[in-house]
């Protein structure tokens, strides 16, 4: 809850935070707040675009919600915009690859 309160104090003040952003999207997530945590990556993606870390947080979100095609191409936005993203996250790569 605390971590909740801290990134949206965070993004009240510089609403282009984006490290602010992707942690509040991943609590809400780990809180089984899906819907939120994919609302708040969308309007974080139409406030960054070119921000790659958001289209695989987003790419994860999807899947998670088993739009798998939606996954893939996000994650192909990811790594379009940082060819080197997957290195750091082979987990959700790997899961894509196997859909």
């Amino acid at each position: 809850m605390q971590r909740f309160r801290t990134c949206k104090r965070l993004l009240d003040l510089r609403p282009d935070f984006e490290l602010a952003r992707r942690q509040l999207i991943a609590a809400l997530l780990k809180s089984g707040r899906l819907a939120e945590a994919t609302k708040l990556c969308e309007e974080s993606i139409a406030a960054l675009p070119d921000s790659a870390e958001l289209h695989f947080y987003r790419s994860d979100l999807y899947l998670h919600a088993g739009e798998k095609a939606l996954a893939i191409e996000s994650c192909r936005r990811a790594l379009a915009l940082k060819p080197c993203i997957a290195r750091g996250s082979a987990e959700l790569v790997a899961a894509l690859a196997r859909h």
